[in-house]
């Protein structure tokens, strides 16, 4: 398969997923079954498994329960020459005690020391890859024009899974702007990370002159820009280099040189080799079993590159 084959595959396999999450929360809604954010994962990781032979999903069980990493899944995209790694939590878009309906960043659990946020964004700091919030939306998505602007020819159901990185998701929650407006105004469907600027929609949000060269996050300079480890890596450097890149310590006002920018640095950790119980994993048949002082995340999701024909 070649490199736009998989991408494409990978493009519609994203997209389709995605809208399964968008009507599981609308039949939620409807039958009064409302699907929580653990089963959306689980039944999210399923479906891209069900529709990629070759992609990887396993969930580790636990001697004694660990330390909680913050993270939902821990998720590898296999590249022509690299892989891209970033940790991933889930969370559903709710009504908000204003009435408004947005996302619970800052929720803090019963006798939890931390916010989920802070947890997250430690962990992603000791594991040396990016964070990336997977965010759920259903009925009550907003897709009107003063919520999100970008990929308007696509379908609605799509922003069944968007997703933002982890830092700008804490910029929001420091403004107390965690709205489903604030946010999916700078979010992107999960399938638009494999947007190579060629879609079938209305509106590209990647310009030509905003592409970010491969060498420069991190991969081999030979890399196809329809790679899709590398696409990954751009959308979240792109997300972070837009108006709320102060939350990683940038003026958004000010346009700072890509190689010397914060940014870079924090998608650059993701393009690394898989850790050693990644590529267990990719031998392993079933669950993998950690030792009780383990700290990985619960689960694992490596979409794999498939043979060439």
């Amino acid at each position: 398969m070649s490199t736009e084959e998989q991408r494409n595959s990978l493009f519609r396999t994203l997209a389709s997923a995605s809208i399964d999450v968008h009507e599981r929360l609308s039949d939620g809604q409807k039958y009064g079954v409302d699907p929580g954010e653990e089963t959306l994962t689980d039944n999210l990781l399923l479906a891209l498994k069900r529709a990629q032979p070759n992609v990887v999903v396993t969930k580790f069980t636990r001697i004694v329960e660990s330390r909680k990493t913050g993270a939902d899944w821990e998720w590898w995209w296999e590249g022509e020459r690299e892989w891209f790694g970033a940790v991933v939590q889930a969370k559903k878009l709710v009504a908000l005690p204003h009435g408004d309906h947005g996302y619970m960043f800052g929720y803090r659990g019963r006798n939890a020391e931390c916010r989920q946020i802070d947890v997250l964004l430690d962990y992603a700091e000791r594991s040396g890859l990016p964070g990336i919030y997977a965010l759920y939306n259903g009925p009550s998505f907003d897709s009107s024009p003063t919520g999100p602007a970008l990929c308007t020819g696509l379908d609605e159901r799509m922003w069944g899974v968007s997703v933002i990185p982890a830092p700008v998701a804490a910029h929001l929650l420091s403004l107390r702007q965690c709205s489903q407006v604030a946010v999916n105004s700078v979010a992107r469907p999960l399938a638009c990370q494999l947007c190579s600027g060629t879609q079938d929609c209305e509106q590209n949000w990647i310009e030509p002159e905003d592409r970010v060269a491969p060498a420069t996050l991190g991969f081999d300079r030979l890399t196809s820009v329809l790679d899709p480890a590398y696409l990954a890596a751009e959308a979240m450097m792109l997300a972070l280099e837009g108006d709320l890149a102060s939350g990683i310590g940038r003026q958004a006002s000010t346009r700072v040189d890509i190689n010397e920018s914060l940014a870079v640095s924090y998608v650059r950790a993701g393009v690394r080799r898989p850790p050693e119980y990644a590529l267990r994993a990719l031998d392993s048949q079933g669950s993998l079993e950690l030792s009780a002082e383990s700290n990985e995340p619960e689960r694992l999701l490596i979409l794999r590159r498939p043979p060439s024909q």
